[in-house]
């Protein structure tokens, strides 16, 4: 390598042109330059963030498992799930020592069948597909089976608050043998906080009187819009009171709660309004008939693809007692 040659500013005043300039260091400069170069490129790479966050479409919260009790009782194997609707009737008199007019009682039982039905969809990945997820660093596998698994909750969901109107079941916003009421004040948008106050103690009161206080509603499910109301909305309407309806409700209610469910924001009769549902979350009361949870089976070549199908069974909403549910659709915002 040629020996570095250092010029001083005494010597540089007498180079007047760049011819003068030996070539030896205009090598050693235009080299020196591409190092130069070649350095920033680095530095400002390092200083670039890379962002690794996938932005995905975001769903409605799927809030059915939370809000019914989910059986697996008829397993996997099944055709049809079988459950009984009881009524009966008891009285007790008061007796002799002799006496052989002893009230009987009875009971009935309807049965209702329910059908098992698969729900399914499938994903799948080219070769190619492969080699650019592995480049990219994304699990592609994985990611697709997440999404298959969101689809087939979404289907769940929508067969836990609607039933499957194919195989003729219902769900928990549209079963035809619920209780139909009517709020005492109904129009919300107008309503004071007390008159909605008023309407929820009501719900809690006419299951009560309608199961001889059997069975007392421990949710009320409700629209959006008509929970954020329940929310913000305070009982007092003067304005000297801090307790909203929820609150005071739940306070003078205690184990009765308030949810939202977007599936009812127009779950009316009619279509055009929200409903509310109040009913008692127990096994004893409804159930939802889950035969076999979202499974993968093994993947099956398709040419340069392999795709994979999953599925889970089901056999829909069984509701043992309607009376411990309740709708209200007169409920309007």
């Amino acid at each position: 390598m040629a020996e570095n040659k250092v010029f001083d500013a005494e010597s540089a005043e007498l180079i007047k042109d760049i011819s003068d300039v030996p070539d030896e260091l205009v090598r050693l400069a235009k080299s020196q330059n591409v190092q130069d170069a070649s350095e920033t490129m680095t530095f400002a790479r390092a200083l670039e963030t890379v962002k690794n966050r996938m932005y995905e479409k975001k769903y409605a919260e799927i809030k059915g498992r939370t809000f019914v009790p989910f059986s697996s009782e008829g397993g996997d194997a099944s055709e049809y799930m079988i459950y009984r609707v009881w009524d009966v009737q008891t009285m007790a008199k008061i007796v002799s020592n002799y006496a052989t007019d002893f009230p009987l009682v009875s009971a009935s039982a309807s049965e209702v069948y329910i059908r098992y039905a698969d729900i399914g969809n499938a994903y799948g990945y080219s070769i190619q597909d492969m080699r650019n997820a592995a480049k990219a660093g994304v699990a592609l596998d994985t990611k697709l089976a997440s999404v298959a698994r969101m689809g087939i909750e979404l289907g769940i969901d929508d067969a836990v608050a609607n039933g499957i109107p194919t195989l003729k079941t219902y769900g928990l916003t549209n079963h035809p043998n619920v209780t139909l009421g009517t709020l005492t004040n109904g129009t919300w948008a107008s309503a004071t906080g007390e008159q909605m106050l008023e309407d929820l103690n009501y719900i809690v009161t006419l299951m009560l009187t309608n199961t001889k206080e059997i069975f007392g509603p421990d949710t009320i499910l409700m629209s959006t819009a008509a929970f954020r109301k329940c929310t913000v909305k305070l009982v007092n309407s003067a304005g000297s009171g801090t307790l909203t309806v929820r609150a005071a409700f739940e306070a003078q209610n205690p184990g009765v709660k308030l949810a939202s469910w977007t599936r009812l924001n127009l779950a009316s009769a009619s279509g055009l309004n929200g409903r509310i549902v109040a009913y008692k979350r127990d096994p004893e009361v409804l159930e939802f008939e889950m035969g076999k949870e979202f499974e993968i089976f093994p993947g099956q070549q398709q040419g340069l693809m392999m795709v994979f199908p999953c599925k889970a069974r089901f056999a829909g909403l069984a509701v043992h007692h309607p009376l411990a549910i309740t709708y209200f659709d007169n409920q309007t915002l």
